[in-house]
């Protein structure tokens, strides 16, 4: 009778040992996808910032250009170079 006793209590604990055994397998498999759909999101952000950061080097680069800064200088500013004549529609 008390081993009959001490073999339910051992079964007990080894199911109750299981129980907590799983759930923590299951509490740290959510962690990881949630970590992973992280990872994926900053890797898409990453490339984004790269490609605008690119993008912002090329333009960069081109206001060195001294017809790029003319341009704007007339499309933006208005500027003209001495002896121009501007004629204006409307």
């Amino acid at each position: 009778m008390q081993k009959t006793k001490l073999s339910r209590l051992t079964a007990a604990i080894i199911i109750v040992l299981a129980i907590f055994a799983i759930t923590q397998i299951h509490n740290t498999n959510k962690q990881i996808a949630a970590a992973r759909n992280q990872n994926s999101d900053l890797s898409r952000q990453l490339k984004e910032l790269q490609s605008s950061n690119a993008a912002l080097k090329v333009q960069v680069q081109s206001a060195n250009d001294p017809k790029v800064r003319e341009n704007i200088a007339r499309s933006r500013l208005g500027f003209i170079l001495p002896g121009e004549i501007v004629f204006k529609s409307n």
